[in-house]
C-alpha cells in the first residue's frame, strides 16, 4: 500500500490519495475536514476514471456556504 504524507498549508491540512475503480487509479489531493460526513470529489477527478456523476440515480442533500444542494452520490473502491 502506497503512503502519503500530510501536508499543512495555512493552517488547512491536505492529503493525497489514490482513488479508483477496478482498474484505473487516479492520486488526488483532498482538503481534510474531520467534521465531514462526505467526501467531495470533483466532476474533472471522476471523469478522469471513467464515472460520469450525472448517470447517478441517487442524490444526497448537502448544506454549502450557498444553500442547499442535490450532489449525486458514487461508490469509489477502497
Amino acid at each position: 500500500m502506497k503512503r502519503y504524507r500530510l501536508v499543512v498549508n495555512r493552517e488547512l491540512f491536505f492529503a493525497r490519495a489514490a482513488l479508483k475503480t477496478k482498474e484505473p487509479v487516479a492520486v488526488r489531493l483532498f482538503l481534510i475536514d474531520t467534521g465531514s460526513s462526505y467526501t467531495i470529489v470533483s466532476w474533472e477527478a471522476l471523469a478522469s476514471l471513467g464515472i460520469d456523476p450525472a448517470t447517478s440515480n441517487v442524490r444526497c442533500s448537502m448544506m454549502t456556504a450557498n444553500g442547499l444542494i442535490q450532489a449525486p452520490e458514487v461508490i469509489l473502491f477502497l
